[in-house]
């Protein structure tokens, strides 16, 4: 087949040719834009969730400790399981190579976390860190690696 083909015959980039994704939504929000209707309905619901847990706290604050405890510790949960679930019916909608993008920019991203919690994790055992130990809300922080890394590889597509 590579004799037939030759590798730089197969490869489709040339001066003339540019990507058409959308770098700032990539950045952004992690998608390819509000162009579609899954696309309009991951970015509507991700914002509803995002304001629920934000008007949750607002809401937990002011009711007893006991029972704000409650909403405090279950609301991120929820919000952030829900938007999770709305990612995935996103990406069920997308075709196959904006699929392929998506995937491969959240293992790049997994990698990422791993070795950037491997390296604090280990100054945090060996300089006896403990008041620093991770927090679960830093895994936030992975996001927009996430989006870096689709912007990278969106970029070879």
């Amino acid at each position: 087949f590579q004799h037939c083909f030759p590798v730089d015959a197969m490869r489709t980039t040339s001066d003339q040719d540019t990507t058409t994704w959308p770098g700032s939504s990539l950045l952004v929000w992690g998608t390819f834009g509000t162009s579609t209707p899954e696309g309009r309905r991951y970015h509507r619901r991700c914002c509803l969730a995002l304001g629920v847990l934000f008007v949750g706290y607002f809401i937990a604050a002011g009711l007893p400790p006991a029972a704000g405890d409650i909403v405090t510790a279950v609301l991120p949960g929820a919000m952030f399981g829900f938007i999770s679930w709305e990612f995935r019916r996103y990406l069920n909608a997308l075709d196959e190579l904006a699929r392929r993008i998506q995937l491969e920019a959240l293992a790049w991203t997994y990698l990422t976390g791993l070795t950037i919690s491997s390296a604090l994790g280990g100054v945090m055992l060996a300089y006896d860190l403990r008041p620093w130990f991770p927090n679960p809300f830093w895994f936030i922080l992975l996001e927009p690696i996430r989006g870096l890394w689709l912007y990278m590889v969106s970029r070879r597509y």
